[in-house]
């Protein structure tokens, strides 16, 4: 997930993800540059205390893809003059959700390179149970761990979860009759397997 800073010291070219404000909503990008499309990349964390839906509107004549926790969720495929927003519902789980825009500017277009966003929550309470903020930190939740590849049809406790996150490495589960599972018993009980029966 982007932040602030993400990409210093990196090879000239890279990523480097800095703070900025949107006044009223719109920031302006680049100029464009005659015959040569740019990119631009925007992130902002949502935070929603509860399940909540929300209308994201994007406003911009040049094309865009948004995303939100690595999945599309709309874009606009060539440039419209218009400027005519593209919206799209979100349905946001508790917790905290990146949500990324990937800007292009059309080198042939004359307007300036803006982008608006606006987020609207469905009724009051929805709208009290959201936060939009630049901090990449977040709550570990169950579902980063029971959607994880490595998982089937094994309980995880909150611990055991803790760990995997905090060690950044897999657990090793054991049973009967894997060989892994008698090894480690006997090696605290400090029987070598060919005196074991």
């Amino acid at each position: 997930m982007p932040c602030a800073g993400a990409g210093a010291g990196a090879p000239a070219g890279a990523l480097a993800w800095a703070e900025v404000a949107a006044p009223a909503g719109q920031l302006t990008l680049a100029e464009p540059v005659a015959g040569r499309p740019q990119a631009a990349l925007l992130a902002a964390y949502l935070s929603a205390a509860k399940f909540t839906k929300a209308k994201l509107a994007i406003g911009t004549t040049h094309p865009f893809t948004a995303y939100l926790d690595g999945k599309r969720i709309t874009d606009r495929a060539k440039p419209d003059s218009s400027a005519a927003d593209v919206s799209t519902d979100l349905k946001l789980t508790q917790g905290k959700h990146v949500l990324l825009l990937v800007a292009l500017s059309d080198p042939r277009g004359s307007k300036a390179w803006t982008v608006t966003a606006r987020l609207t929550a469905a009724d009051e309470a929805a709208r009290a149970a959201l936060l939009a903020d630049a901090d990449p930190q977040r709550a570990i939740r169950v579902l980063d761990y029971l959607n994880a590849d490595a998982v089937s049809n094994v309980e995880l406790s909150a611990s055991v979860a803790a760990l995997e996150y905090a060690t950044g490495r897999a657990p090793v589960m054991l049973g009967k009759p894997a060989p892994e599972f008698y090894r480690s018993a006997l090696a605290l009980l400090r029987i070598d397997e060919s005196e074991a029966a």
